[in-house]
């Protein structure tokens, strides 16, 4: 098994626990993409949102990007930021 470095081990940690649920239940973890598709957005929006702290998420390096919980796209509709996608 390779060794990872302290960076590595601390995204993992990090990762984790952005997954988990306040009863250790699975979170769905959704990408730039799939949030912005949710809230018919454009993706530099939300992650501008990121970058700003406005929706929580975790930054998984470069070719990774973001990973953002499903339930801040509820948390965001609730709060009136962004008006509710109507269906077609």
């Amino acid at each position: 098994m390779p060794r990872l470095s302290a960076y590595y081990y601390l995204l993992l940690i990090a990762f984790i626990c952005c997954t988990m649920g306040a009863m250790g239940e699975e979170v769905r973890m959704l990408t730039v993409r799939e949030f912005a598709e949710r809230l018919r957005v454009k993706e530099e929006a939300v992650r501008r949102w990121l970058r700003a702290g406005r929706i929580r998420g975790i930054h998984l390096g470069d070719r990774a990007g973001w990973r953002i919980p499903a339930s801040e796209v509820d948390r965001i509709l609730q709060a009136g930021a962004v008006e509710p996608p109507k269906d077609p």
